[in-house]
């Protein structure tokens, strides 16, 4: 998340488009998933608490991200290691 905000001494910039380097975006969201997926359960616990139905995709969504997580730090090292190369 700290990639997606700059704050200057007035004003807080929100930087939430994709940004032009990969591996960076791709860990920005890594670090992000997370705490969409805690606001995502704590919705679901609040449904059922007022008797409402719990959200039914919700255990698919957190398979997919967790999934999708798991192939990240391999796929920014490689990202890295091409920007490296090309700088080189």
């Amino acid at each position: 998340m700290r990639d997606t905000m700059i704050v200057d001494t007035d004003f807080t910039h929100y930087k939430l488009g994709p940004s032009k380097d990969e591996a960076r975006f791709r860990g920005c969201i890594s670090q992000a998933l997370p705490i969409v997926g805690a606001q995502l359960e704590a919705l679901d616990n609040f449904r059922r608490l007022t008797g409402g139905p719990p959200i039914e995709e919700l255990p698919a969504y957190v398979a997919r991200v967790e999934a999708w997580q798991k192939l990240q730090p391999g796929r920014i090292d490689a990202l890295e290691r091409a920007r490296k190369a090309v700088t080189k």
